[in-house]
């Protein structure tokens, strides 16, 4: 009588186990985003100029995993990825503006894609260098100027 309560106990456990992974996937479990990293995300939008309103929905009223261009973890609700690049022949005005260290808030971000953008008379900055868990790092074609900072010798997970 043991062995098949020990399989139907499996098989519960199983059955729950697939279907909290199947909810995670589809991003069904009640996880929000971060509020520092809601903030921080708003801090750095404050920064930017957005001519055509790409980042609207990025308000205070909005959990920031709905966000365009944002990525969250569906377990931690952590900012994982900020992708903001203009998309070839792209209706929308690039974003320009000043890149905020509010993104050093983003403690999980392993993504930050900037590229096809209007940062003209920006420098790269240096802070980007502290984000060390940076898997990826896109600045291409963004308009920045001036020398590489060292500072992003400290990315070696890129």
């Amino acid at each position: 009588m043991a062995v098949p309560y020990r399989i139907e106990v499996l098989l519960l456990l199983l059955s729950i186990a697939t279907n909290v992974n199947y909810r995670l996937c589809m991003g069904e479990l009640n996880v929000i985003c971060k509020e520092n990293e809601r903030k921080a995300l708003l801090s750095f939008k404050r920064g930017l100029s957005d001519p055509s309103n790409r980042l609207s929905s990025w308000s205070d009223k909005e959990d920031c995993r709905r966000w365009p261009g944002v990525r969250c973890d569906n377990i931690t609700g952590r900012v994982e990825e900020v992708k903001l690049s203009t998309p070839l022949n792209s209706p929308y005005v690039e974003l320009g503006g000043e890149i905020s260290t509010s993104l050093l808030e983003l403690r999980s971000l392993t993504h930050l894609d900037l590229s096809l953008n209007y940062f003209v008379h920006s420098q790269i900055p240096k802070f980007l260098g502290s984000m060390e868990d940076l898997l990826y790092l896109d600045l291409s074609y963004s308009g920045m100027s001036g020398l590489i900072p060292r500072e992003l010798g400290n990315l070696s997970k890129l």
